[in-house]
């Protein structure tokens, strides 16, 4: 049946050699043919949770199969958008698992995301966002679409304010050892009067050699009250470089390679 069929497949998946891989492929493959011979014998679909759900686990296994083992985006890409399509149009039923619509909304985000080919940050954002209203505390969502906005914000500056909302959540929630270190640079760049409290969360948690965080210039902050100026050599901002900053008796501000 269906179920034994969706297991017997994830066993050959988790094993890596190719033709195990294939076999996997040939299982699911049919596992979703036999879901849509039955799905059109049955209505309303939603009285038919279980199967559904082995529908959609069979469907987002196979694409991610096509994603990471055969590079076959495309194909990818059209699995994981029919899981989400079943789920919303069939809001009935009460068992589709959560977990395997979460996987299949965050892995499509990440293709839309880092894929040039079919590269859609809107697409991405709002799978997402979706993803998150699911699991509003998911760690791995929430980092990935805070991440997105990092890494957009040069196109998009509104984004800056996102990526530091998410990344001081994903704080919140316990995750140091890396979003520390992008949100402690969007601080220190955009922020930097909340540069020193992540400064000292990094120090607490041994981070600051690792990620080679600046120490607060608090005199500094605390006599000019801000760093949004320009170095007086090179007129670039002054936060903006990550460097140190050299302060003159005439309090002109440079940053040290300036100064050389």
């Amino acid at each position: 049946n269906n179920v034994a069929m969706n297991d017997l497949a994830n066993i050959y998946d988790y094993k890596t050699e190719f033709e195990n891989i294939k076999k996997a492929i040939k299982l699911y493959e049919k596992v979703i043919e036999l879901c849509e011979m039955e799905k059109s014998l049955i209505s309303p679909y939603d009285q038919y949770a279980n199967l559904a759900n082995q529908y959609a686990v069979a469907m987002t296994n196979l694409a991610i199969l096509y994603d990471q083992e055969f590079e076959n985006i495309e194909k990818a890409i059209k699995l994981y958008e029919k899981v989400i399509e079943l789920s919303e149009n069939n809001p009935g039923i009460s068992v589709f698992r959560k977990e395997t619509l979460i996987i299949a909304m965050n892995n499509l985000a990440l293709l839309y995301d880092s894929n040039s080919e079919f590269k859609n940050i809107e697409k991405a954002i709002e799978l997402y966002k979706k993803a998150i209203e699911f699991e509003n505390n998911n760690i791995i969502l929430i980092n990935n679409l805070a991440r997105l906005y990092d890494d957009s914000k040069e196109i998009y500056p509104e984004f800056i304010e996102k990526a530091i909302e998410l990344y001081e959540k994903t704080i919140e929630l316990g995750e140091y050892s890396y979003n520390i270190s992008r949100l402690a640079n969007l601080y220190y760049k955009y922020n930097y009067n909340k540069y020193e409290k992540i400064y000292n969360i990094a120090l607490e948690k041994d981070l600051v050699n690792k990620y080679k965080l600046k120490k607060p210039l608090k005199n500094l902050v605390k006599v000019y009250g801000t760093l949004d100026d320009n170095c007086s050599v090179c007129y670039e901002q002054l936060i903006g470089a990550f460097s140190e900053i050299r302060i003159l008796i005439c309090g002109h501000l440079f940053h040290k390679e300036c100064c050389k």
